[in-house]
């Protein structure tokens, strides 16, 4: 009987222990929330945001608001960043960040989490040997910027939502509907990415992008895993998907230090010519047919082995199995040699017409090619 009422006793006191514990943890979040959403709580946040930002990148930085969603959350809202210029290089409608608060009092500010939306980021060279606009953040992020902040950023995971982004060497000259790295100009960016730095590798996922350019080429969805470091970059994966194109990379092993060398390239999938056409204007000419493709490569700076075999979907219009050798230096840009052997390879009237279309080749030409 007084075993009975002891542990009646004891579910009672524990019961009650753990109501007070949740009670007094709400009231503690309750009050927590109170604080932070003071008008002067969240001046000095703001405040100290742009103090450190402004000390540690030596530029121009302006936030219209702050908003404290839970601890360590905070969106600035029309945030705003400027080139050593004083021109904008980068306006965000909304900038979400993951801070740790108890390290401010202490001027460290450590971001671990990066949410853009409806920015406008815009990046440029004066020339070619220029240096860009943005590279005294780079220098300052790794330390080698003239500021002393303590300021630490150390970001894992970043989400971008309806970008825009832009980089131009404004030296170079400028091509209508033609894919041009001088001159990039990206409408829309959605994507998310997860970041995991190490001493001497990167580890980055791409959990989803979209992106959308001016010259017409748009990637409906990616994603993939890679690992990048000083020496080579390593992709074990990357799915990516356009209009009527899907390719896989299952994998891209390639070292550029101390030597270029392709450890392997292994690439499959079907692709619809039209979707580069801003690569090679003559592509727009296209059908609407897919290719099929098998590509498996490796090699050094000397030469590089490649075995391609491909045929057009949903028909035998054309047929390639070929073994490749690139040869002499082709990543020095000297005299190479292309050495191949071509196992089987059938093409139908149709296929050689629209290739001889792409290469820009004469009707007569073509016309001696099919008969």
């Amino acid at each position: 009987m007084y075993v009975k009422s002891d542990i009646f006793y004891y579910i009672r006191t524990t019961s009650y222990i753990i109501r007070s514990l949740l009670a007094l943890l709400i009231v503690l979040y309750i009050g927590w929330q109170l604080f932070l959403s003071l008008p002067g709580t969240s001046d000095y946040i703001a405040e100290r945001i742009s103090s450190a930002l402004s000390e540690k990148l030596a530029t121009g930085i302006t936030i219209e608001r702050v908003e404290i969603h839970l601890p360590g959350s905070i969106d600035l809202y029309n945030i705003r960043i400027d080139d050593k210029s004083q021109k904008p290089m980068l306006e965000a409608k909304r900038l979400c960040v993951r801070i740790s608060l108890s390290e401010l009092a202490n001027r460290q500010l450590t971001v671990t989490h990066l949410g853009l939306y409806n920015a406008r980021c815009r990046f440029s060279k004066t020339s070619s040997s220029s240096p860009a606009n943005f590279q005294f953040v780079l220098d300052s992020l790794s330390g080698n910027g003239p500021s002393n902040s303590s300021l630490s950023i150390q970001v894992k995971s970043v989400v971008l939502q309806n970008t825009y982004l832009s980089y131009d060497v404004w030296d170079s000259p400028v091509y209508d509907s033609i894919f041009q790295p001088s001159h990039l100009q990206f409408n829309r960016i959605d994507g998310s990415f997860s970041i995991n730095s190490g001493e001497n590798i990167d580890q980055i996922r791409i959990r989803s992008l979209r992106l959308e350019e001016k010259s017409g080429w748009s990637v409906n969805s990616m994603y993939g895993k890679a690992a990048i470091s000083r020496h080579g970059i390593n992709i074990s994966s990357l799915h990516l998907t356009m209009p009527g194109s899907q390719l896989n990379i299952n994998q891209l092993d390639f070292t550029f230090r101390p030597t270029c060398y392709l450890n392997g390239l292994h690439l499959n999938g079907t692709f619809s010519p039209s979707d580069f056409r801003c690569f090679l204007p003559s592509l727009a000419k296209s059908s609407r047919q897919l290719y099929s493709l098998v590509l498996d490569a490796r090699g050094n700076h000397n030469n590089i082995n490649i075995n391609i075999s491909g045929t057009t979907s949903g028909t035998n219009n054309l047929f390639l199995d070929s073994r490749l050798m690139l040869s002499q230096s082709v990543f020095n840009n000297k005299e190479w040699l292309c050495r191949g052997r071509i196992a089987r390879l059938s093409l139908s009237p149709s296929t050689i017409t629209e290739w001889t279309a792409w290469a820009g080749l004469s009707p007569d030409i073509t016309e001696r090619l099919t008969s």
